[in-house]
């Protein structure tokens, strides 16, 4: 499995990149399937200059670092918690649908 290819929208269908360009400052839900472990999630906001680039390199198949892209908010495993599912709602209009 390639490495782009374990990264994925946070809801079904579309591309990743379409995900990010409906999120509300640049914030977005990213989940990655490693390989051992399971499945992750990490909630990022993007630098506004890098976000092209990083539209791009997610599409390469490359491995990449999160953090030379942007911040990374919160991370875990398999299901993000309510109490951070409120935050993101509330600050940037992430979740709004649930």
């Amino acid at each position: 499995m390639s490495f782009a290819s374990r990264f994925s929208p946070p809801t079904p269908g579309g591309s990743f990149v379409a995900s990010i360009l409906k999120t509300k400052a640049l914030v977005c839900e990213l989940r990655y399937l490693w390989p051992e472990e399971g499945e992750a999630w990490y909630l990022f906001e993007i630098d506004a200059p890098k976000r092209k680039e990083f539209e791009s390199r997610l599409q390469q198949n490359d491995s990449l670092n999160l953090t030379d892209y942007g911040k990374v908010l919160y991370s875990g495993w398999e299901i993000v918690p309510e109490n951070i599912k409120a935050e993101m709602r509330e600050k940037y209009g992430l979740y709004e649908n649930e």
